[in-house]
């Protein structure tokens, strides 16, 4: 007979069985298809530069799980990383470097007074605030002006910053510190106790209400917006995961915490490695009455700074800076004074600097005109914002009107163009807001060529830029959509892909449902209650975007889909479902995604559940899985195969007997001497009958013309042929790898079938 051709189109199908479309791949692990053929992934390792003070750990790993990430570069070519995790949010500069932790601390809760009270051979201390602290456990604080409480528990060890462990009313949190209190540790840490509060965090997995009345109608609560039947949503902020938001504003940030307020990170130029704390953009709208009217305090903005001062005439007392710099030539601006009036005399780059500062001639206003704060109208909530590329508006979704704090979670608003603190729609500006009306909330927006599409739990809307006096214009593309999660979403090839409730969709200028291979393998195990957690990455590299999901039995990131959106084709992956859950060898504990050439390539963030933290990634990065943490270094073997549909030997009237195979396989990047993978054969009665495993000896590179350069671009070389002994109607063949240094691609193996004789 003649050499049969194992030749199956790109994909793994499991919409069907094994023997219904014989042509395709069905099952496997840690697999992709280029150019129509089946290879081993790239592999990943961990950026191990991270070390940092603001680190939970010396190996890298950062405080709580990572939620979002994303690059962009300095006018000075800087490249900067924001991260942005379940506890903290942090920016590294530069592949490698340092992590800092540039959390903003809340508003009005930088200098609450408190004591500290210690137990007897406990390291648990009580804080007692002198009013409520609105903390809630898993929070940070940092504690300065303490003296030594009388023994073990030195000034040292409390001027520091520390997780909250637990609540224990209104006025008192505790703790835990480096030394346990001994006998002598009286004290209360003397009266110039300050804390500063770093703002709260959400939850890290979605808690579903609980009660009579909490669930869907005949359905279940899950995590993100959806309404139908079957679906309810709950916007109690205990039921928010937390998420993050963040776009560049030049070369400054602007991110943020969904349901929380917005934030701006500036870098310092003068500095460029000194790393402040973001700020909030917050509404004060009280007033600054000047000269004979009285002087009281009013926050303002500028040029990355928020200071309290007072001002009198044209002298401006500084009383505080609360966070940022304070430039010299930062403008102020607002009704009664000139635009551009400076502060002389203000050295630029200080923090922290008090003082009284003489405001230029143009500035001096009369003593009955009142200032008021350009940032008035800057929403205090908001759930999702982003900076439009060409315009240059700061967007926020689902926000309140104007800072009066009760958000609309359909509510846009935007600020002036290339004017991030004015957000007051006047006829002199373009700040604005619009209200949508289809759905009951807005899920995400992104980007898109020209437009901005905009996603509720429902539709979709396009929202393009129209200039004065409307701004921007909303159009609805689509109506009875779905859409999973906030990072679901991911624009590739001038598309938008996402993943909704029970399908994937795509948006070219209208709507479509994405045809998958795999949709009901992914909808029937899928956990929909934490759907907030879910994220689509993009890996442009190989034309693929990744959507990572939990399992039905998970609540943490354990399962991923992959779309090839040039071949057209799917696969998957998992973990090997150990106890642990993600165990090395393993893509599949990810928790945020970014793709940017200013990193050369992907990058990820990675979950380790005994520790409860996590560590950036480099995926693409050599073939084997560097982020073992207990092992930095030292790589683990990525464990991957690929398995066929059944074919039939023959017609399949007969019994075959296969003896020679001739396999195709290109070990192509692999970084060993003697790259190898496994070749099994499945063969089988019928379809319901149980597979007989027959393993083909290992293909190996050829010796013959192998160098021991690295990594191996040669010649497709392996072993020419391959004697084996295999009898069934039907076979199926799985090609895989568990070894160190190891890339493959399957070509079209054949194999050399005669006919064994006996019928059924």
């Amino acid at each position: 007979m003649p050499l049969i051709k194992l030749l199956f189109k790109p994909g793994i199908n499991k919409e069907t069985t094994a023997l219904a479309d014989k042509t395709t791949w069905f099952a496997g692990n840690n697999v992709r298809f280029r150019t129509g053929n089946a290879e081993k992934i790239g592999g990943w390792v961990l950026d191990t530069g991270t070390n940092s003070s603001a680190l939970k750990s010396s190996d890298g790993q950062y405080w709580g799980i990572g939620r979002s990430l994303f690059n962009w570069a300095s006018i000075t070519s800087q490249r900067l990383l924001g991260l942005g995790t379940s506890l903290k949010y942090y920016i590294q500069a530069g592949n490698g470097g340092s992590l800092n932790d540039v959390t903003p601390l809340r508003i009005g809760y930088t200098a609450l007074s408190c004591g500290f009270e210690a137990q007897i051979g406990s390291s648990v201390i009580t804080v007692n605030t002198v009013s409520p602290h609105d903390a809630v456990t898993g929070a940070f604080v940092t504690f300065s002006g303490a003296v030594s409480l009388g023994g073990n528990i030195t000034a040292n060890i409390l001027n520091a910053e520390f997780q909250i462990q637990s609540i224990v009313d209104t006025n008192s949190f505790t703790i835990k510190v480096s030394a346990a209190a001994n006998a002598s540790d009286v004290g209360n840490g003397g009266s110039s106790v300050t804390a500063a509060f770093q703002i709260n965090p959400n939850a890290s997995t979605y808690s579903p209400p609980q009660g009579w009345g909490a669930g869907g109608w005949g359905g279940v609560n899950i995590g993100n917006p959806s309404t139908g039947w079957g679906y309810s949503v709950s916007y109690a902020a205990a039921n928010v995961i937390q998420l993050w938001s963040q776009s560049n504003y030049g070369e400054n940030l602007v991110f943020n915490q969904r349901g929380g307020g917005l934030f701006y990170w500036v870098l310092d130029d003068n500095n460029p490695a000194i790393f402040y704390r973001a700020q909030q953009l917050s509404p004060k709208n009280t007033n600054t009455q000047i000269g004979n009217v009285g002087v009281t305090t009013q926050y303002w903005f500028t040029d990355g700074a928020i200071f309290t001062a007072t001002i009198s005439g044209n002298t401006m007392t500084v009383s505080a800076v609360t966070v940022g710099t304070i430039n010299v030539g930062a403008t102020i601006s607002g009704t009664g004074v000139t635009t551009g009036s400076t502060i002389t005399g203000f050295v630029s780059g200080s923090l922290g600097s008090i003082g009284v500062y003489t405001l230029s001639t143009s500035s001096t206003v009369p003593s009955s005109t009142t200032i008021t704060s350009e940032l008035s109208a800057c929403p205090t909530l908001a759930n999702f914002v982003i900076v439009s590329d060409q315009s240059r508006f700061v967007i926020a979704y689902g926000t309140d009107n104007m800072g009066d704090g009760q958000q609309d979670p359909m509510l846009i608003s935007w600020s002036d163009q290339e004017n991030i603190t004015t957000w007051n729609p006047l006829g002199t500006n373009q700040a604005g807001n619009f209200r949508l009306s289809t759905g009951s909330q807005i899920v995400t927006a992104i980007q898109i060529r020209q437009e901005i599409l905009v996603f509720t739990d429902v539709a979709i809307y396009s929202q393009q830029y129209l200039g004065p006096p409307y701004v921007w214009g909303f159009q609805i593309m689509g109506n009875n959509i779905s859409i999973l999660s906030q990072n679901s979403v991911v624009v590739a090839n001038n598309t938008a892909f996402w993943m909704g409730v029970d399908k994937f969709y795509m948006y070219n200028g209208t709507v479509q449902t994405l045809p998958s291979a795999m949709r009901q393998y992914v909808y029937e195990n899928i956990n929909l209650r934490q759907s907030a957690q879910f994220f689509a990455g993009l890996n442009e590299g190989f034309s693929e975007v990744w959507w990572f999901y939990c399992s039905a039995s998970s609540t943490t990131i354990d399962s991923y889909v992959i779309y090839n959106y040039l071949d057209n084709s799917w696969s998957y992956g998992n973990t090997d479902g150990n106890s642990a859950g993600k165990s090395a060898g393993y893509v599949a504990a990810r928790t945020a995604w970014t793709y940017s050439s200013l990193r050369g390539g992907p990058m990820s963030t990675g979950y380790s559940p005994s520790a409860a933290n996590g560590s950036l990634i480099y995926q693409e990065s050599g073939v084997d899985d560097g982020t073992t943490v207990a092992t930095i270094g030292t790589p683990t073997a990525i464990k991957s195969y690929i398995q066929s549909g059944d074919f039939d030997i023959g017609e399949g009237d007969r019994y075959g007997f296969a003896w020679r195979m001739i396999p195709d396989v290109s070990f192509d990047g692999s970084n060993v001497t003697n790259p190898s993978c496994y070749m099994t054969l499945l063969p089988r009665q019928n379809p319901g009958s149980p597979y007989t495993v027959n393993v083909v000896p290992p293909v190996v590179a050829s010796t013959q013309s192998y160098s021991n350069s690295k990594p191996f671009y040669g010649t497709q070389q392996f072993t020419p042929q391959i004697n084996i002994r295999v009898r069934g109607r039907q076979i199926a063949m799985v090609v895989g790898s568990n070894t160190l240094g190891t890339q493959w691609q399957v070509g079209i193996p054949r194999m050399d079938v005669r006919s064994d004789g006996r019928r059924a």
